[in-house]
């Protein structure tokens, strides 16, 4: 109850190995979407495992899948929305990382499961690796990482972008307990 750290254990395994996904946590699940699969393929697969009751996680599968495969995005989730904003397509061809302004939502249904992901308004510019918060009714987009095929805007990002958004925040406090 002092907030203290305990010792560490390894635990059941992810399907595949897994970099640079964004993780959503619902009420009931947690899912990881995108990323880098052991090839260093960019993936658009989306993994579900179900939180049970001692805090411990379910068997990981799949989930629906991204429209596109992404990795470097980041994800904001609100009251009954998961958003996926932004991230980095691989071009095999010029073998560098191209920064998209993809955004993808995905209805958080009543227990807890995802719903399908949708196309949403796309983001002012492309951008990756940039941190995403939310305070209030809006989401902020802070700095970041820009990256075109053309290489005519390459580099790191000052820039803040913010959007409004309706649903309210999320609280699932109640579905956790302190006394553990």
């Amino acid at each position: 109850k002092d907030g203290t750290l305990g010792e560490w254990e390894e635990y059941d395994p992810l399907p595949v190995p897994l970099s640079r996904f964004q993780h959503i946590i619902t009420k009931s699940r947690v899912y990881l979407v995108g990323g880098d699969n052991e090839w260093n393929t960019p993936t658009n697969t989306a993994y579900v495992a179900d939180i049970k009751e001692d805090g411990t996680l379910g068997e990981w599968t799949t989930s629906d899948p991204l429209p596109k495969a992404l990795f470097n995005s980041q994800v904001v989730v609100t009251n009954n929305k998961a958003y996926l904003l932004g991230g980095s397509e691989y071009d095999k061809e010029g073998a560098i990382d191209i920064s998209t302004n993809n955004v993808y939502i995905a209805d958080i249904n009543e227990d807890g499961s995802l719903g399908k992901w949708m196309i949403g308004s796309p983001l002012p510019e492309p951008l990756s690796e940039f941190q995403a918060v939310v305070v209030k009714n809006f989401i902020y987009l802070l700095g970041g990482y820009r990256s075109r095929k053309d290489f005519r805007l390459r580099g790191d990002a000052s820039t803040i972008f913010r959007a409004p958004f309706n649903g309210g925040m999320n609280n699932y406090s109640s579905y956790y307990s302190s006394n553990s």
